[in-house]
Formats: C-alpha cells, structure tokens, sequence
C-alpha cells in the first residue's frame, strides 16, 4: 500500500511590504547598540565604583594589619631587649661582649621565624620564641663559664667547636659572637635547619663560623674537634658515644700561653635536663667527668640576688673530658653499634622525683613530662 505523503499548507505569496527596508533594519540596529551601549557604561561604572571601593577596603585592611604588626614588633623588641638586659645582668660589665651583635642575632630568629611561620613551616615555637634570651641564649652563655673560655683568649692555634644539632644556632652561634677566636662549626642532619641557620647568620657576617648539612654518624672521621657541645639532642649515652671518636687527642686542658691560670677543658659538654643522667650513665658505664647545675654557674657576686627562671634550675651541664673518654671511645662506638646503649624508658605512673616542683607555664617541662622527662632524640642520619 503506498504512503500517503500530508499536503503542506499553502503559504501566501511573500509580498513587497513584508520585506523590511534596509534603513528601517540599520535604524533598529543602531537603536538596539545604542541602548546596548548605555547598558554596558553602566555597568562598567559600576564596576569601576565597586574596585574602587574594594581597593580602599583593601588598603585600609593592609594598613590595619601593618599597624597591627608594626605594635607587635616594637613590643617584641622592647621585650627582646629587656630580656637581654636581664641575661647581661648574670655576666657583669667584665665581659666585654659584642651585645648588640647577640641582639641582632636573637631578632634574625625571630624575623626568619615569622617569614617561615607565613609559609605554614615555624622552626621555633611561639613559646621559645617569647623566651629566646633567656631560654635558650642564657644556656648558650652558661657554657663559657662551664669551660672558662675567657681564659683562652689570643691561643694559637685557635681552638676547634663542634656544634651537634644546632638547629636555629643554640648554642654554636653565641659562642661565636661572643668569642670570635673560636673556630665554629655547626652540624645538623636536617637540610631544612641547616638552611634557616645560613639565613640567620647571613647579615651577621661571622667568618668563624661553618653550617654543614651532615649528622654526627656521617661526619668524615678524620674531623677533630677541641670541644664538642649539644643540647638536647639526644640521649646523653647517643651522644657521647658519637661524638667521642671527633676529640682531638691532647691532654685535659690546653694551656694559655705563658699564664699558669685555669684553662679551657677539652671534651664533650651537653646541656639537658637532669631526669635521664643517671640512666644515660649507667649506660655507659663511665661517671661524667663534671655534673654542674646551670645555677651554680650563675650563683656570686654577678647574680646580685636575680634568681635564674625555674625551668633553667633544673639543667644541668655534663662533661666528659678527653682525658677521660679516649680509652673507652672505641668500647663506646660498638655499643652503640651493637645497640646496647638503650634509651631511658617512659615514666612510671608514681612520676618522677622533682616533678611537683616544676612551673606548669613551662611548656618544654611539661612535654618532658608527658615522654618520658626528655625530648624525643632527632633523625641522626
């Protein structure tokens, strides 16, 4: 059967008068541009009020900001100075230091931290920060009457330091300032640390002072050093252990020329609270050579009755001289190797001994006490 195909309407001839004239269509085309173009002026004044508006609130929140940061600063220097007045009060006016170079050094702490902290990556805690003179500078400085560095002052050969962990340069970097003899040398194994040090020490121009990206394991074993100092770093039985075969080999302290004074003691010094050292001791199976609390160092006439902060009474300075470790250096190195020297274990419930005593606003005590009285040891390697 075939398809039937639907007829189509019949469409009305087109007439003349149903074709609209070319100046009537260029006229409605113009209109419609012209009204378009009304439209879009509008709209870009609008727009171009609304950036201007959202510039000057811009502005002024960057002002306000920089105000705000501007204040902040200029307490923080205020601070920073009062508390480097206080750390210069334990030391009297017989240590003609370079101050103002350690002032420079503790505000380029700060200054990189504050660049690294918009970055999402602080290498220092709020906390250190708000104390860096004294808590960690006034540690630094304890060390220079821990190994009477004053007395060693025009020797030649300079005498060699070795600054294991330093971190942002606590304590490697106030020694160098304060005693430009002293040939420096900061080592830590996080390429990270090593590189915000550079840029801390960048402006200070200290040419007696080296940064390597290394650990004390892959340190080149012809390296010798006359001292060797860290803080909390590690277990005291790691370091030792690490560090003794970089002594340089020599008697128990290098005399000053011509003088028959005290002198600077060869050896390892590390600066750690006091819960681990008899475990980290027995371990070793070596007595340190000196146990000196912190306190002690700044007790006499330069004191004039300023009592040190809490937490610093409760640090001690160990030293082990090379006279002492050199004929168990290689006994110490397989120990370490073999993994005997383990580390102290985590607290009992009862607590440790000493730890009612201990400021509750002091925020490094308190995670010693929640692991155990100690900081957890760093990458080595």
């Amino acid at each position: 059967m075939p398809l039937l195909r639907r007829a189509r309407p019949a469409q009305a001839p087109l007439s003349l008068g149903a074709i609209p004239h070319p100046l009537i269509r260029l006229s409605s085309c113009r209109g419609f541009a012209a009204s378009s173009s009304s439209d879009s002026s509008d709209t870009a004044a609008r727009s171009s009020v609304d950036a201007d508006e959202w510039r000057q609130r811009l502005r002024q929140t960057v002002t306000a900001r920089q105000r705000r940061r501007d204040v902040a600063s200029t307490d923080a220097l205020e601070s920073s100075r009062r508390h480097l007045d206080f750390v210069r009060h334990f030391f009297g006016e017989s240590y003609s230091w370079d101050w103002p170079r350690l002032e420079l050094f503790c505000s380029r702490v700060r200054e990189v931290n504050a660049q690294l902290k918009e970055q999402g990556k602080p290498s220092m805690s709020p906390a250190d920060l708000r104390r860096l003179e004294t808590r960690h500078l006034l540690l630094s400085l304890a060390l220079t009457r821990a190994m009477n560095l004053q007395q060693f002052v025009g020797r030649k050969p300079p005498v060699t330091l070795l600054d294991v962990g330093s971190g942002c340069g606590f304590p490697g970097i106030p020694l160098a300032i304060v005693y430009p003899e002293l040939r420096v040398h900061c080592i830590d194994a996080s390429l990270f640390a090593s590189q915000v040090l550079n840029k801390v020490i960048h402006p200070l121009r200290l040419a007696n002072v080296t940064v390597t990206n290394v650990s004390i394991e892959k340190l080149d074993e012809r390296a010798r050093f006359d001292v060797i100092v860290g803080r909390s770093v590690c277990a005291l039985s790691h370091f030792v252990a690490l560090s003794a075969p970089h002594l340089a080999k020599a008697k128990g302290t290098l005399k000053k020329a011509a003088t028959g004074e005290e002198s600077l003691k060869r050896g390892i010094y590390y600066i750690m609270a006091p819960w681990s050292i008899d475990h980290d001791t027995e371990m070793l199976e070596l007595p340190p050579t000196e146990l000196t609390p912190v306190e002690e160092l700044f007790s006499g006439e330069a004191s004039d009755g300023v009592s040190l902060p809490l937490q610093k009474q409760f640090h001690h300075v160990v030293h082990y001289s090379t006279t002492d470790l050199w004929p168990h250096t290689q006994r110490l190195s397989d120990a370490f190797k073999r993994g005997k020297l383990k580390e102290m274990p985590e607290r009992e419930e009862g607590g440790w001994e000493g730890e009612s005593e201990v400021e509750d606003d002091e925020t490094h005590t308190r995670k010693w006490m929640e692991k155990g009285k100690r900081w957890r040891p760093r990458e080595m390697g």
